[in-house]
């Protein structure tokens, strides 16, 4: 009896470029109030992008502005992150690791609204996002920390999608029809779970170019 071996070999994935997501040309904004411990005042921000997609290469602007009414420090510091997920049914890995990472000035305390804006260029080996395949995701997402001290941070997220180089921007969809959970569990895709488009059988006259196959010298098993 042999012995059990294992293989091991590297493979490169290629997606579907399955890029019909409402939405994903349009702005984002998100918004978050904290109050701090004892009595310390509170802290706001919202967090502004131009758009949900981007391809390797451009520049991706984002904004926050922050009000802090607070007696802290609060130093903002601006994350893209990547995570891959291998779904192998009963077996699933999940891998996942910051890509760029920029800090902004400290904001001062009892200060009004500051504005601060950062432009995170996307790296060009940067792979397209994988949203489709039930099996390998590849998602990417924008987060805003507010370090704050003595406190925990504040933390605010924006998915972000990675298009294909030749993406035809004049095809994407300019609206948004669904809420995208950046990373959450409890995300999935309506093109996932809905009915997938099934081809048409051939018409009645394409089947006269077919030869007809006898089943003599078949036999049932």
């Amino acid at each position: 009896m042999m012995p059990a071996r294992k293989a091991k070999t590297h493979f490169t994935f290629v997606s579907k470029a399955e890029m019909n997501i409402p939405g994903i040309m349009v702005s984002q904004h998100r918004s978050k109030q904290k109050s701090i411990a004892l009595n310390s005042g509170i802290v706001l921000l919202d967090i502004y992008t131009s758009q949900m997609g981007y391809k390797p290469g451009e520049d991706l602007h984002v904004t926050a502005k922050i009000t802090n009414l607070s007696n802290r420090v609060i130093k903002p510091k601006f994350v893209l992150d990547e995570k891959k997920t291998y779904n192998g049914g009963e077996y699933i890995k999940v891998d996942q690791h910051d890509i760029l990472q920029e800090k902004a000035d400290a904001v001062k305390s009892r200060g009004s609204t500051t504005a601060v804006t950062k432009v995170l260029t996307i790296p060009r080996q940067l792979s397209p996002s994988i949203l489709i395949c039930p099996i390998i995701k590849l998602e990417y997402r924008l987060k805003v920390y507010l370090d704050i001290t003595y406190a925990p941070s504040i933390v605010l997220k924006l998915p972000i999608v990675i298009l294909p180089e030749l993406t035809d921007e004049n095809h994407l969809p300019p609206t948004s029809g669904f809420r995208y959970e950046a990373f959450g569990t409890s995300y999935e895709p309506a093109w996932i779970n809905g009915p997938q488009a099934i081809d048409p059988p051939p018409p009645y006259e394409a089947a006269a170019l077919y030869p007809l196959f006898s089943s003599s010298g078949y036999t049932d098993a």
